[in-house]
């Protein structure tokens, strides 16, 4: 489980008392009261999941070795599909192909789906052109084994919480950070108070790992 999706769990029960201490704030505005229960519900399926896995009550933030070792496979294959990519125009290839490796880290329970789409795409170009370009077969058929390994280790239920998880965090991130912003005259303290549980995690968490403080400042609401 990805970091980010450790510290949107942790945040549920923080966001959840928030909304409830101002309830009075958004009481005549309905649309915002329906996105509540939106994010209660998507909330409470990722509990349900949570107590189904075999995973600690803080989810691990370390990668499994099997994610590591495909998401290497998966920067030597794609290093010379974006160079190829970049020859040809081609953006859309070239940008599928140029995912930086945190962005792969952080891609969750997608990983292993965007990994084939590149061994796809990647069988198809080298007869195409690409492997004047340094894609080799050996490098596909290791990427292929990597995929197959990391799909066959990765327990069912977890990847479903991951996943869950990942809804949760877009939800927060696109839907009901944008809403609560429209609180900041109206009702400061609640965007505050909003802000804050969104943090708690993170901040708890980097605490943790960095006892002297030096934490830098999340952009949450921030328009």
């Amino acid at each position: 489980m990805t970091r980010r999706q450790k510290h949107v769990l942790l945040s549920v029960a923080a966001i959840q008392d928030c909304l409830v201490k101002h309830e009075s704030c958004y009481r005549g505005v309905p649309g915002f009261i329906d996105q509540i229960a939106v994010f209660r519900r998507l909330a409470a399926k990722a509990e349900v999941l949570r107590g189904r896995t075999n995973e600690a009550d803080t989810p691990a933030v370390q990668e499994p070795a099997e994610t590591e070792a495909l998401i290497q496979s998966l920067l030597v294959a794609s290093g010379p599909l974006e160079g190829w990519a970049a020859i040809l125009g081609d953006e859309l290839l070239r940008s599928q192909a140029g995912t930086k490796r945190n962005e792969l880290r952080a891609m969750g329970a997608g990983l292993s789906g965007h990994a084939r789409t590149i061994w796809e795409i990647g069988t198809e170009s080298m007869s195409r052109g690409a492997g004047h370009y340094g894609l080799r077969k050996e490098m596909l058929d290791r990427l292929h084994a990597c995929i197959e390994r990391c799909e066959a280790t990765t327990d069912e239920g977890s990847a479903t919480l991951r996943q869950a998880a990942d809804r949760l965090y877009f939800f927060l991130r696109d839907v009901m950070d944008p809403l609560v912003r429209g609180f900041l005259l109206s009702a400061p303290e609640f965007c505050a108070d909003y802000k804050k549980a969104r943090k708690a995690a993170a901040v708890q968490d980097r605490t943790t790992a960095n006892p002297a403080g030096n934490l830098a400042q999340d952009a949450v609401l921030n328009a």
